[in-house]
């Protein structure tokens, strides 16, 4: 006789989660979302806690309509009538950018020295003849002759700061810094995203509960991507679409590169190490594309070695222009197929120091490389390029996912050890007044890589990188890297 067939209904009651939540593993994950969260509770416990994962729980409230509704249709499945309620959620973030923009009556603004901070620009005005009308949230309004101009002060990297703005007419400042509007614009759009998506968790608290680490634990991740995982869950269904193609074009690049590594072992013209330099201005995606294709060669079996170069210390210094990378980056010191990626490496010891020796340090990298070339080391350099508004917009959404895991950690208490180093890392990663500096001169820096690129080109050529648009960027790298392994392997059958 066949078995009979079990109906299994999945339905979270709130005594399964209550009971779940007092074994300290509270779960909540409902079927469908309804108008916009709807699941069912059983009627004794209508208008307490309902518990889910973190520490803000949503609230019971009661609707005699539905629980009429059900109970009309109770007995269905042989289970007891269940009323729908709905959840009060838990508050999502402002995603309001830093310094936003009010609208006035002309577009204009007085020619002044503007000073650095809010209150100083407010007085500034008043100087001026301008005298305060009043205010509009956190921004002050002041009038003079009918033109009207809004102070709205914000805080960045720790450092203080301020929109003046006069219907389209607007002075952006940072400390010392000044930023134009097309600039503030891309960091307000970046930031914004982030947060739209993240707050769209927030309403289904079945994605609410999902891992914010790296999806496989390996550390050839930057310190968001675990967090950029998670928060696009939220994406807008508009957007997965495109995000789905662009993903597809990405894997399709990854195969060339595996397909190339391949072809090249099987050939026997496999590279035994691999370099792999990356360069470029803060906001470039430089680390980011450089851990794309660090995490290929991983896969073909390398041992993938990562370092983050910044100022050197006196002791590395004392080493000669390149004693740190030599010492990083030795083929004579491993004994299985290696790949080492140098993040921001001998070109910014010249790019970012005033007093920085071009033709010594250019000098010593071509003694470096052509070492490396003898010793069958493959050796691949990038430049990545960036637009300004790139670079802004990068930083809006470092700003933004930061501040997502500092609401995460608030947040949730069921995180794991290693989701709480990963949040705090992300958490970390705020843009720093030094990463807005750059914008500025970021024309004149971008300059100092070319020269540089032009006096180090003795065996392996920069490749330079535009990376205003990340996603035909990162293509592009891949397809780079690939096309040098194809003649690595060409070079090594002469």
């Amino acid at each position: 006789m066949a078995p009979p067939i079990r109906l299994k209904l999945a339905l979270p009651t709130v005594a399964r989660a209550t009971e779940s939540a007092a074994q300290g593993a509270a779960e909540f994950k409902p079927l469908e979302m309804i108008d916009p969260v709807t699941v069912r509770a059983a009627p004794d416990h209508l208008g307490k806690p309902v518990a889910v994962k973190g520490k803000t729980a949503p609230t019971v409230v009661n609707d005699s309509k539905a629980v009429a509704q059900q109970q009309a249709q109770n007995n269905l499945f042989g289970v007891e009538p269940l009323a729908p309620v709905k959840l009060q959620l838990p508050p999502q973030l402002d995603t309001t950018p830093p310094g936003s923009l009010h609208p006035s009556t002309k577009a204009y603004l007085p020619e002044v020295d503007w000073p650095q901070t809010p209150v100083e620009a407010i007085e500034t005005l008043k100087r001026e003849g301008y005298q305060v009308t009043g205010k509009e949230k956190d921004s002050t309004l002041l009038a003079k002759d009918g033109h009207q101009i809004a102070i709205t002060p914000m805080e960045l990297a720790g450092t203080p700061g301020y929109v003046a703005d006069a219907d389209g007419a607007r002075h952006i400042r940072l400390g010392k810094l000044e930023f134009t509007p097309k600039q503030w614009k891309a960091f307000s759009g970046g930031y914004e995203g982030p947060l739209k998506a993240y707050n769209r968790i927030l309403e289904r608290p079945f994605l609410l509960g999902k891992s914010p680490a790296a999806r496989d634990g390996s550390e050839l991740h930057g310190p968001q991507d675990g967090l950029k995982h998670y928060v696009s869950l939220g994406r807008s269904i508009e957007k997965l679409g495109i995000k789905r193609q662009k993903r597809l074009e990405i894997l399709s690049a990854e195969e060339q590169v595996g397909d190339a590594l391949a072809k090249a072992a099987k050939e026997g013209r496999l590279p035994e190490h691999v370099v792999i330099v990356v360069e470029g201005l803060d906001g470039a995606s430089k680390t980011g594309n450089g851990l794309t294709v660090s995490r290929l060669l991983a896969d073909a079996g390398y041992d993938v070695k990562f370092k983050a170069f910044r100022r050197p210390s006196d002791e590395e210094a004392a080493l000669g222009p390149l004693g740190r990378y030599e010492a990083f980056a030795n083929p004579d010191l491993v004994t299985r197929p290696t790949a080492w990626m140098l993040d921001r490496g001998y070109p910014g010891d010249f790019v970012h120091n005033p007093k920085g020796d071009l033709k010594n340090i250019a000098k010593a990298a071509n003694r470096f490389e052509k070492r490396l070339k003898d010793q069958d080391v493959l050796v691949v350099k990038y430049i990545f390029q960036p637009t300004e508004a790139a670079s802004m917009r990068t930083f809006g959404k470092r700003y933004a996912r930061a501040k997502i895991a500092e609401d995460l950690l608030q947040r949730r208490n069921d995180l794991s050890p290693d989701e709480v180093l990963s949040l705090q890392d992300a958490a970390s990663l705020k843009p720093g007044i030094n990463d807005f500096s750059s914008v500025p001169i970021a024309k004149a820096v971008q300059r100092r890589y070319e020269v540089f690129a032009q006096e180090n080109d003795k065996h392996h050529d920069w490749q330079m990188i535009e990376t205003g648009n990340r996603h035909k960027g990162r293509v592009e790298a891949l397809e780079v890297f690939a096309n040098e392994v194809k003649k690595f392997g060409k070079k090594k059958e002469k």
